[in-house]
């Protein structure tokens, strides 16, 4: 009859081990659930709330890089312009200025001097020569006309560039006739050595 308590004493430890067993796993279960749900619900605040400001500031920066992109390559495409050795170099700043004006029969109405030779913040190897061109006649001109006296000095070379045109005023007649001021254009020239 001892022998029979103790088996039955051994039984009834064993069961009470089990319980707590089990206890244990439901509640490692319960707290694996309570992770799931939590890590579920902070990926969907993500995702939903959040994503759309991502979306956003992501399409921002794509078309920024698209722009800077662009930007690049129209740079690199002027360096290997003026990298080219079949590029001549111009002789004198303003005669690029005068031959256009003097083919479109307009050098009366412009004064073109010589402007200041400095330093090209972009490269080591150019210096920039600025000729300044002073507009003259008042009763105005076409803005076809200017456009294409401008396109028609920097179509001479890849080492000249407008740098910079004062337009002026417009009048509001039909015609519509521009009295600019300035233009100032670019002459690149390698650095003397």
């Amino acid at each position: 009859m001892a022998l029979l308590r103790i088996t039955a004493k051994k039984d009834a430890d064993a069961e009470v081990k089990g319980k707590g067993t089990v206890s244990g796993l439901k509640a490692l279960v319960v707290i694996l659930i309570l992770l799931d749900l939590l890590a579920g619900g902070t990926y969907a605040y993500l995702h939903l709330v959040q994503g759309k400001k991502v979306e956003k500031t992501r399409a921002t920066a794509q078309k920024k890089l698209l722009k800077i992109r662009k930007n690049s390559l129209q740079i690199a495409e002027a360096v290997r312009q003026l990298s080219k050795a079949s590029t001549e170099d111009v002789s004198d700043p303003q005669t690029p200025a005068i031959t256009v004006a003097e083919e479109m029969k307009i050098t009366e109405y412009m004064l073109i001097r010589q402007g200041a030779k400095r330093r090209f913040a972009r490269s080591d190897v150019f210096e920039e020569h600025v000729v300044t061109i002073t507009w003259r006649d008042k009763n105005g001109y076409k803005f076809s006309d200017l456009i294409k006296y401008h396109r028609l000095v920097e179509a001479m070379n890849p080492k000249i560039q407008i740098k910079r045109i004062n337009f002026g005023k417009r009048d509001d007649t039909p015609d519509s006739w521009w009295r600019p001021t300035t233009t100032d254009i670019r002459v690149f020239k390698p650095k003397a050595e």
